[in-house]
């Protein structure tokens, strides 16, 4: 192998999307990245962008290798030149992952968790939950933030919707049976009396994982409104 050989770089980064380091080997998707360019431009009251498309199109690397970078090197007109990038997966706890993110992004560890970061990011997670305007609040008080514009990454948005169908799929597997004294089944009548099964663990922490979904996806429309 020549020394040629060993320094170059392979120009595809195999199944993993393209990422914003990745930029300079992303090419063919001019155009979509200029039209949602031209989208955030056209919309300045209302400040959200969905990319969608179908499984393994090329998403994450089309706004990663594509739209980042453009942001960073100021094609967005009337929006300040520097930019921070919160990139979170909702996962099975969005409001937790976006509160840690939060965090690793404006104040990077140095070193091991300590106080002061485990400090910040409860701090950070009780005003994501104390309402949908808790991201506005978290920006508005946040030091790094000033003189910066913040894009919000909501990388596979759509983990958020499988909740629904679990908590179905579990309450289906909880039968609530009427038996007699004698252990026979029985029809239930107006005047038998109906006992309601106890809500399972998992269906409870489904239960509580659908309204972390929900609370999250209220924050990020009330803040998409904010000026």
């Amino acid at each position: 192998m020549n020394a040629a050989t060993s320094s170059s770089t392979a120009p595809y980064p195999g199944l993993r999307p393209f990422t914003q380091e990745d930029a300079a080997l992303f090419f063919g998707r001019e155009t979509e990245t200029n039209e949602m360019l031209t989208r955030l431009e056209a919309q300045p009251d209302f400040r959200f962008l969905a990319v969608i498309g179908a499984s393994g199109s090329g998403k994450s690397s089309l706004v990663r290798a594509g739209l980042l970078p453009a942001l960073s090197q100021g094609f967005l007109l009337g929006a300040p030149a520097d930019w921070q990038f919160v990139t979170v997966r909702p996962g099975d706890a969005p409001l937790r992952n976006l509160a840690n993110v939060w965090v690793d992004t404006f104040h990077p560890q140095t070193a091991q968790l300590d106080t002061a970061e485990s400090e910040r990011y409860s701090f950070v997670l009780a005003q994501l939950r104390a309402g949908p305007l808790g991201l506005v609040r978290a920006y508005r008080g946040e030091k790094a933030t000033q003189g910066h514009a913040v894009l919000i990454l909501i990388d596979q948005f759509e983990e958020l919707f499988r909740f629904r169908r679990e908590r179905d799929s579990a309450r289906r597997a909880q039968p609530v049976p009427s038996t007699t004294p004698s252990g026979q089944d029985e029809p239930l009548d107006e005047t038998s009396h109906t006992e309601t099964t106890p809500m399972t663990d998992n269906a409870r922490t489904l239960e509580q994982q659908r309204n972390e979904a929900a609370a999250f996806v209220e924050l990020l429309l009330a803040t998409a409104r904010q000026t």
